[in-house]
């Protein structure tokens, strides 16, 4: 997913950067299941973070995966770092963290 910024997202298919709506200004792509996917990571991060918060790591750790799966990379690598910090795996997280830095 190329998004540039909550209001803004990159075209998959021309790589046009437009604001968010439901086809591409340009080639006519339809921009539906991105923004869903997009919102569903939204959905899972937040998740993720109110249940670290609530001092539920292993909740938490399920919604941390599902953002990996939905958008791997350095965010979602941090936030599995600090669901393993959570959950006492100290060495899981740095190599996360580590992961993360590259």
């Amino acid at each position: 997913m190329d998004v540039i910024s909550p209001d803004q997202v990159r075209c998959p298919t021309c790589r046009a950067l437009q604001e968010w709506s439901d086809v591409c200004r340009r080639c006519r792509c339809d921009l539906r299941l991105l923004r869903a996917a997009c919102s569903t990571h939204q959905d899972h991060r937040r998740s993720c973070i109110l249940q670290l918060d609530a001092g539920q790591p292993d909740i938490a750790l399920g919604h941390a995966l599902r953002c990996h799966e939905l958008l791997p990379g350095a965010d979602s690598l941090r936030l599995l770092a600090l669901c393993a910090l959570a959950r006492n795996e100290w060495e899981t997280a740095l190599e996360l963290a580590q992961t993360a830095d590259q």
